[in-house]
């Protein structure tokens, strides 16, 4: 009931050390270069299914994976974050995230740092697929609450073009649709300036 009632609640909290704060609306300690990670964490904690699935650990303390694996810390680290960011009774109004980087860096072999800057795309995609690998216990095609809340279908829709001069009739000429599973799509910003001032000199973001 307690997990139900945050998707309504807005609750202002009181620290231990007296700042106050508003449940969920919490700082990542910037360690040293981790921003691109931080900006990813908050979000995924804010998407409902996600929370609600990781406030609970029962949902996932059980999960078994391949011998070998490494890959557990990972949800126990986000489970731990998740519950963390979102505990009314914080000491401070920041959260140190240092455990779940840590499993970052050894879960992804180091390919992501918390010592350098990264981008935080990539680090979104792996996180999303190793999250969804860890919780089906390396059975990617089971489903998963991550693949339940953000996997979306594309249509594509291809046509043989015909050689020039010739008239796209007959079989091979057809229209073919394909369905492709996704996690997340890149969007192309225009080039600047999109707008302008009324001097035509200012941009306007």
């Amino acid at each position: 009931q307690e997990i139900v009632a945050l998707r309504t609640n807005q609750k202002i909290c009181k620290a231990l050390d007296g700042t106050t704060y508003y449940q969920g609306i919490q700082g990542l300690n910037n360690i040293k270069a981790n921003d691109y990670m931080n900006v990813i964490l908050i979000s995924l904690c804010h998407v409902m299914p996600i929370r609600e699935f990781f406030l609970e650990e029962t949902n996932y303390a059980n999960t078994k994976l391949p011998p070998g694996s490494i890959m557990f810390p990972l949800i126990q680290r986000f489970g731990d974050l998740v519950r963390k960011l979102w505990n009314p009774r914080n000491f401070r109004s920041h959260i140190s995230p240092h455990e779940m980087l840590q499993a970052v860096v050894v879960c992804s072999k180091k390919r992501f740092q918390f010592t350098e800057q990264g981008d935080p795309v990539p680090f979104l995609s792996w996180l999303l697929n190793s999250l969804h690998y860890t919780l089906t216990g390396g059975r990617v095609k089971k489903r998963s609450v991550v693949f339940d809340t953000f996997q979306g279908e594309m249509l594509i829709h291809s046509r043989k073009v015909p050689p020039p001069g010739e008239s796209a009739t007959g079989e091979e000429f057809r229209t073919v649709t394909t369905r492709t599973p996704f996690l997340h799509l890149m969007l192309e910003l225009p080039s600047a300036p999109l707008f302008t001032d009324d001097s035509d000199q200012n941009i306007i973001p």
